[in-house]
């Protein structure tokens, strides 16, 4: 081959190693674009779960720096647990299995307040297909959480007052019920039902007559304890379920303090609005009542209560 048809070979052969380099160059300016732009928090660890990587995304949601994270473990980067134990578990099993998995996990983010994140984890692979350490993507998924919690509480609980809602209240006293059959003791179940409610609205309108729901509800939490459910039925109806209840005598004691707790007027803007209510009480040992039984009990306690002349307790026979 002549010398001529030589540089021409190796011209060649240098205009395409330099496309490839260009190509290569266009590539990684691809990929840093989409590294540096996407929320997503994209990580590379070692082997040894050190930083070997962490795109601007992932250190803002860490609140530290690459050059602070690299050759780090998240453990020695003041992860907290639980959330570090769980991490490490995931790490460790992209490694031992070389399969991807997900996890979601939560934790204080930057700001010090709960967050959640939901991660993809994938093997990193040498050129021989070896696993040499674990790549994942993160997402923040906090707002999306939040608002699975707030759907959830709005299913179990009442809008006006935040107290457990029919739904809640019933999964309660099942919940008792299968207690008793473990651990024989007795439930007190009240039905409390405000008297002429109705003429509030009427004379002051729905905004108020709310406000004078919620105040009853604060009223029934403040006398009730940690383990026993205030719930709202709709209407003025509320329900009081006490777990634990030692004798008859306790039973009363406690419809006196919700007749009581409720007989003071309530003032609202200014307007003193008389409030009183009726309870019915209903009081069992027997591990097969149904929350229907018992709620029908208390409800029929509570009418003969109104019959008697109202702002009064009666309880179920």
């Amino acid at each position: 081959m002549s010398d001529d048809a030589v540089g021409l070979v190796l011209d060649a052969q240098h205009a395409d190693v330099q496309h490839a380099h260009a190509e290569l160059r266009r590539v990684e300016a691809q990929l840093r674009a989409v590294l540096d732009g996407t929320a997503d928090a994209i990580a590379r660890y070692d082997a040894d779960l050190r930083f070997r990587y962490l795109n601007p995304a992932g250190q803002r949601m860490r609140g530290l720096s690459l050059a602070e994270l690299e050759g780090r473990t998240d453990r020695e980067a003041g992860m907290p647990e639980p959330a570090v134990t769980a991490w490490e578990a995931a790490l460790r099993t992209v490694l031992e299995t070389g399969e991807p998995t997900e996890l979601d996990y939560g934790g204080p983010g930057p700001d010090g307040e709960e967050a959640f994140f939901h991660t993809r984890l994938a093997p990193d692979l040498d050129a021989a297909g070896d696993v040499v350490g674990v790549l994942t993507s993160s997402r923040d998924v906090t707002e999306l959480k939040r608002a699975e919690r707030a759907l959830a509480h709005q299913a179990l609980h009442d809008s006006v007052t935040g107290l457990a809602n029919r739904y809640l209240l019933t999964d309660r006293i099942t919940q008792a019920l299968v207690r008793m059959e473990r651990y024989p003791s007795r439930i007190a179940l009240y039905f409390v039902d405000l008297d002429h409610f109705k003429r509030v609205n009427d004379t002051y309108g729905h905004e108020v007559g709310d406000r004078v729901l919620a105040d009853v509800a604060q009223r029934l939490q403040r006398i009730a304890r940690k383990q026993d459910t205030v719930a709202r039925l709709g209407g003025d109806e509320f329900v009081v379920l006490c777990d634990g209840v030692l004798s008859d005598a306790d039973a009363e004691d406690i419809a006196g303090r919700v007749v009581a707790a409720l007989a003071a007027p309530a003032v609202v803007d200014g307007h003193s609005i008389a409030v009183s209510a009726s309870v019915g009480a209903v009081l069992t040992d027997d591990a097969t009542s149904s929350p229907a039984a018992l709620l029908r009990g208390a409800d029929a306690a509570m009418y003969r209560a109104k019959h008697d002349g109202r702002n009064r307790f009666a309880v179920s026979a």
